[in-house]
């Protein structure tokens, strides 16, 4: 059996490939529940959102 593959779609995860860094966070059992309502309640777009944006900060605090 031949993977249809959309063309569509494989032109969107090159693009993915070329401009974002792969991240693979693993968080204990029930963090992410806490973090999604974190996210509803602070107006982020997303869980991705709240992360890139909290790494931001610390990332600029501790390297100055």
């Amino acid at each position: 059996m031949e993977k249809k593959v959309c063309v569509q779609h494989a032109g969107e995860e090159q693009v993915e490939r070329r401009n974002y860094d792969r991240l693979y966070p693993y968080v204990k059992i029930g963090k992410k529940a806490v973090y999604q309502k974190a996210v509803e309640a602070g107006g982020f777009e997303s869980l991705n959102d709240l992360i890139e944006t909290a790494t931001d900060r610390i990332a600029a605090e501790v390297l100055g």
